[in-house]
């Protein structure tokens, strides 16, 4: 049954990476109002319903309401970047250069959370670390010779890694608030507080733009892609509960990338330097594999 899960999130993950980059290309009114109508509308109502599915109990104190405060704050911050993001880069040079957030959360589990630095770790963050460089190179180097199809490469790779960061320490925050909860009341309150402030950050560009329409259309998509978004978190700790092993699930949910890939190619049309960035996406999911280990 997990395995079915793995493939659900597989499929649902590449299907919101290809939907963002679209809905980011097609669209003007700010990233933060786009994400607060999904998570309101989208995602919070699917993940409330799941909450209650699985077991919602939590331990409250200052200290659990403190890491859940800062966990909802940097991921929604993540949430905002990454859409920014892949406004300016192509899905699958997005999504490579984002694998460094792997490195980010090895080194602060290491440093914050007495987690043990393995040589296998060490390798599969080299091997990621390398690919996002050559995922890079290419592009960077026909933008310095004014060739590149991507205007904005150097600002897509700032909001990129900028995502990653604010990831790669939201997720090491999040891990450590798990700790005096069920995953239901995660599903709950984590998502919950994202959400809110998602609203907050929507509200204040709302504010610097008063007069911004909303079409039906861009509500229907917006909502469509917050309910791919609750899936894919639902089917992930699925998938995670079903197998009882964080290291196979994170090895095997690395072939995103060539997925992703493979979709941005033939229905995006996405296909700018092709051997470069599938050495990079052969090297990432190497490094991803191996840390896993």
């Amino acid at each position: 049954m997990w395995v079915l899960a793995l493939v659900i999130n597989l499929v649902l993950f590449v299907t919101s990476t290809l939907l963002r980059r679209r809905f980011a290309q097609s669209h003007t009114v700010p990233a933060s109002v786009t994400l607060a109508i999904s998570y309101t509308l989208g995602v919070m109502p699917l993940s409330i319903a799941a909450g209650f599915l699985f077991p919602h109990n939590i331990d409250w104190s200052y200290w659990t309401a403190w890491l859940l405060f800062s966990a909802s704050l940097l991921v929604a911050l993540f949430i905002w970047l990454s859409f920014i993001a892949i406004r300016y880069l192509p899905a699958a040079l997005n999504q490579t250069i984002f694998q460094t957030r792997i490195i980010i959360t090895i080194l602060l589990g290491w440093l914050f959370l007495g987690e043990g630095l393995t040589v296998n770790q060490l390798i599969g963050a080299t091997c990621i670390l390398s690919s996002g460089i050559i995922a890079v190179w290419a592009p960077a180097k026909a933008h310095r010779h004014g060739k590149s199809t991507n205007e904005h490469l150097l600002k897509g790779v700032f909001f990129t890694l900028a995502s990653a960061l604010f990831l790669g320490i939201g997720v090491v925050v999040e891990k450590a608030a798990i700790q005096y909860m069920d995953i239901g009341a995660f599903f709950i309150y984590g998502f919950g507080m994202q959400s809110l402030w998602l609203v907050l950050l929507a509200l204040w560009d709302w504010h610097k733009q008063p007069r911004l329409q909303l079409s039906r259309q861009l509500m229907k998509e917006s909502v469509l892609l917050g309910m791919v978004v609750a899936g894919i978190g639902v089917s992930y700790f699925a998938a995670l509960r079903g197998a009882n092993n964080v290291s196979l699930i994170a090895a095997l949910t690395a072939t995103v990338l060539p997925l992703t890939a493979i979709a941005a190619h033939f229905i995006l049309k996405e296909r700018d330097d092709d051997k470069l960035l599938w050495i990079a996406i052969s090297l990432a999911i190497t490094g991803v594999v191996v840390t896993a280990l």
